[in-house]
């Protein structure tokens, strides 16, 4: 973010590196008042993401077409999640799936009532983990498996110390052998 940040301003675009400062700014306030809490509402995940995504179509240039949507059955202001639990997912959507993808890049973020909980599902028509892998092995990039695991380590934590159970499926679409993206599928079941 600071990057494009410095970028538009040696670009002489003032007026956009201000609006991008503004909503990084409301970002990372958002981030480290989130950062104080275990759990947070739906509603303000949504919100945090929106702002979060915003600043990613800014800087991929208005090329991501992302929709996030909630059943109208849920309570978003009243369901309680960890904090930052889907942004990690939506963010290596963007930045393993969609970054490296040719021509239109489409995100969809929906959450669900399930029958024991919330279904939040992201999917991405990027161009999948088989591809970016190869990628990230031909630069050497290893960043990524310590997020994993940070997000791995995360979810077993949580699993073992709230009243929630997260499960996490994540599916390569495919079509005649090839990737069309990735679907993310996470359960948020809360035990009684």
């Amino acid at each position: 973010s600071l990057n494009t940040i410095q970028q538009f301003i040696m670009d002489n675009q003032k007026e956009i590196a201000s609006e991008y400062l503004a909503d990084f700014s409301d970002l990372m306030r958002k981030y480290l008042d989130q950062s104080k809490q275990e759990e947070i509402s739906l509603s303000e995940e949504i919100e945090t993401l929106e702002v979060y995504l915003s600043l990613e179509n800014l800087r991929l240039n208005g090329e991501l077409k992302y929709r996030i949507s909630a059943d109208p059955k849920i309570d978003v202001h009243g369901v309680m999640i960890p904090t930052m639990l889907f942004q990690p997912f939506v963010e290596n959507s963007i930045k393993h799936g969609l970054l490296h993808k040719e021509g239109e890049k489409k995100l969809d973020i929906s959450f669900e009532k399930g029958e024991s909980g919330l279904i939040c599902t992201i999917e991405d028509n990027g161009i999948g983990r088989e591809a970016s892998q190869k990628i990230n092995q031909s630069k050497k990039i290893k960043r990524n498996a310590f997020a994993t695991t940070a997000l791995d380590e995360r979810i077993a934590l949580v699993n073992k110390n709230s009243r929630q159970n997260i499960n996490i499926e994540t599916i390569d679409l495919m079509e005649n052998d090839e990737s069309k993206g990735t679907r993310v599928v996470v359960k948020i079941n809360l035990i009684s």
